[in-house]
């Protein structure tokens, strides 16, 4: 074990091939296509794949808060524009 990365690696090659997600919606997916394989794969560790869970989620959650965040500021960059034009 070399690095941190090393000390998690699974011995079994991850065959998933999926491009960078971009909305919120292919997060989810990729995150479900990720927990599927770590179900289906015995060979993961119970601890790494409660750790990857716990991360998988709490990314989905900051996402979900900057996704309401940005239309909320969108909202009022709409309003003080339209103030401005009257």
């Amino acid at each position: 074990m070399n690095t941190l990365f090393d000390a998690f690696k699974p011995e079994v090659p991850i065959l998933i091939n999926f491009s960078m997600p971009i909305t919120l919606r292919q997060i989810n997916k990729v995150a479900g296509r990720v927990t599927d394989f770590i179900e289906k794969c015995s060979e993961v560790d119970e601890l790494f794949s409660y750790q990857l869970d716990r991360f998988m989620r709490g990314s989905l959650i900051l996402a979900t808060e900057l996704v309401h965040a940005m239309r909320d500021f969108s909202r009022t960059k709409q309003a003080e524009f339209a103030s401005v034009r009257r």
